[in-house]
């Protein structure tokens, strides 16, 4: 049968099977490796990373004075202890992620030399890109400074 357009019945093509598709999260409920008193609690999780932005600022600062104030002050922002408790509780639900609340913080260590490394290459590549900006071109005031055209 044929309707307004020219298309059978016949010619329309196939339905598309649906394709199961695998959730993106865990959905077995996470199992904490360690005791929960190796855990840091949520004040204290929001302590620390609060002051992981401040201690960020003072780096940047040491190399750039004066220290960015954003970084300085990001623990006072209202959205900072819903963003804590938000990674505190992925951290919790989540075991590979657990490494973040543990007390005993040995991934600070690492992070801090990952962090030191990319400090200073991204602080040479900033130099060189500077070095490769041609001189500025400085106009002059002719007329200002006496010079008179013929």
């Amino acid at each position: 049968m044929n309707d307004q357009s020219g298309i059978s019945s016949t010619d329309a093509p196939e339905p598309i099977a649906e394709v199961p598709i695998a959730p993106l999260v865990e959905t077995a409920p996470a199992t904490v490796t360690g005791s929960v008193t190796d855990l840091m609690t949520k004040d204290e999780f929001f302590m620390f990373f609060s002051s992981s932005f401040t201690v960020s600022a003072s780096i940047v600062g040491a190399i750039q004075p004066p220290p960015l104030q954003t970084l300085m002050k990001a623990g006072e922002l209202q959205t900072a202890r819903p963003a804590a408790d938000a990674l505190y509780d992925m951290a919790a639900k989540f075991s590979w992620l657990e490494f973040l609340i543990r007390k005993e913080g040995q991934w600070v260590a690492s992070v801090a030399v990952l962090g030191a490394f990319g400090i200073q290459l991204s602080t040479g590549i900033i130099a060189e890109l500077e070095a490769r900006k041609p001189a500025p071109v400085i106009e002059r005031d002719m007329e200002a400074e006496g010079v008179r055209y013929p």
